[in-house]
């Protein structure tokens, strides 16, 4: 990704920017936890569609450090789902 980022003449500091980014995703912690690696997915798609809308209207941030309060949150949501599509098999009609 870095390379097509040159290609397309991103500016570098938000190449170093990604770089660390996806850095700090794969050394996270919750890699190796009970569906961690999807909490982390969940966490990548949200921050990136943000960073990419705030971009466009040239307010950008710095995506590289993990936010602990949203992560939680994405983590949240992706055990809410996982638990209402176990009870949805196991709920047997009467």
């Amino acid at each position: 990704m870095h390379h097509y980022m040159e290609l397309c003449n991103w500016p570098l500091k938000h190449i170093k920017s990604f770089a660390g980014f996806y850095f700090h995703l794969e050394l996270n912690p919750m890699c190796s936890c009970p569906n961690g690696e999807q909490a982390l997915l969940a966490y990548q798609v949200k921050v990136q569609h943000q960073w990419h809308k705030d971009i466009a209207r040239g307010q950008g941030f710095n995506i590289a450090p993990i936010n602990q309060k949203l992560l939680a949150t994405v983590t949240k949501e992706v055990w809410d789902t996982i638990h209402l599509e176990a009870i949805k098999k196991i709920n047997i009609p009467f």
